[in-house]
């Protein structure tokens, strides 16, 4: 496959390219079942669903919202407000039927020409990111229009061509999301063994109330998001779901990241890092404790940040964290069963480091698939 020069522009071989609207411009709000109702923070950065985020409107304000925005299997996602850029496709039918909000673009693809999952890595690629980046206008909240990615000019290939291209780096995917789903079930143990071993447990009527405070000092990172570098030798942790690369780091050690506003969510990680001013970094004293302490929280998540504070942003406090106590029995019998928990954190850390290496060599392999420098 030689150099490629030829490109089309994507408004001409997409069927539909438009974007949704807010479920209250029609008086309604969501429900707690229904019909699924993607947001940008529905959209995972690595371009997965991220269910838990997934919210649902009624069928009547559905049908309202149907011609315009009804998603169906195998359309391209674009985030095009916010978090500009991120871009999936959907491929589970669990997923459909649905509807979008006004920060996402639709792109449905039906020319024969065009492979869609080859649109979709091509957006993803540096060549897409960075026509979708320059049409970005700052305002309030960063944004790209549906005229500026109509306008996006897509490099042409054969279809042959493009088939080859999706199918090594769809390989590549379903290994990564093949990890990510083991990941999910190394997690449902863990919490399984520790219902086992700290809820159900008869024994636990004789263990004393102690709270987090005990088992390491509360602190927070003191960068800001602008400290991050794309090249950065070290990981970054900041309150999204995936780390920045830093420059240089100010921990080392064996730490739990938790998310001090947005989700809430909650990390680990041993080693040199960096952290994000409103990200909460918890060093236990005990390094043996880790692995407990991370599925102990993982657990409680939910109780411990309930008493979150701010309208706007919703954020925790050091004191909410310091202050949560569970009955547990001391450190002595902690570490009798706390290598079953740290062997869990470890396999799971294996799969991400593995997710990782894969995710850099697809990215790296995209602009020269569809740039011809490699040939398929």
């Amino acid at each position: 496959m030689s150099s490629r020069t030829e490109s089309i522009k994507l408004g001409d071989i997409a069927e539909k390219i438009t974007k949704g609207t807010t479920p209250t411009t029609y008086g309604k709000a969501f429900v707690d079942k229904g019909i699924n109702f993607f947001k940008v923070e529905t959209i995972d950065i690595d371009g997965s669903f991220i269910k838990e985020k997934i919210v649902h409107i009624d069928r009547e304000t559905h049908e309202k919202l149907l011609r315009r925005s009804q998603v169906e299997f195998g359309d391209i996602l674009l985030t095009m407000a916010g978090a500009i850029g991120r871009v999936t496709r959907v491929e589970d039918s669990g997923l459909v039927p649905a509807n979008i909000n006004q920060a996402i673009c639709l792109i449905r693809i039906k020319d024969k020409k065009w492979n869609p999952s080859y649109i979709k890595y091509f957006l993803m690629s540096p060549l897409g990111k960075s026509q979708i980046l320059e049409g970005t206008v700052q305002t309030v909240q960063s944004n790209i229009s549906l005229s500026q990615i109509s306008n996006i000019n897509v490099p042409f290939v054969v279809l042959d061509s493009q088939n080859k291209i999706v199918k090594i780096l769809g390989d590549l995917d379903r290994k990564i999301e093949l990890n990510r789903n083991i990941n999910k079930t190394l997690e449902e143990i863990g919490q399984i063994f520790f219902k086992h071993y700290f809820i159900d447990n008869p024994d636990a009527k004789n263990w004393r109330e102690r709270k987090l405070r005990e088992f390491f000092p509360v602190k927070t990172g003191k960068k800001d998001a602008n400290f991050s570098t794309l090249d950065g030798e070290y990981p970054f942790f900041t309150c999204s779901q995936n780390a920045l690369r830093a420059p240089n780091y100010s921990f080392d050690g064996a730490a739990l990241l938790l998310a001090g506003n947005g989700d809430f969510n909650l990390k680990y990680y041993r080693g040199k890092f960096e952290a994000y001013q409103r990200t909460y970094v918890l060093i236990p004293q005990n390094e043996k404790l880790l692995g407990f302490l991370y599925f102990l929280m993982s657990r409680f998540l939910n109780e411990i940040t309930n008493g979150h504070r701010g309208s706007v942003i919703n954020f925790i406090t050091k004191g909410m964290i310091e202050n949560f106590s569970v009955a547990l029995p001391e450190d002595a019998k902690l570490e009798n069963i706390s290598g079953l928990f740290n062997q869990l954190t470890l396999n799971i850390e294996a799969n991400f480091k593995q997710n990782e290496k894969l995710t850099a060599v697809r990215d790296s392999l995209l602009p020269r698939l569809m740039s011809g420098k490699i040939s398929v």
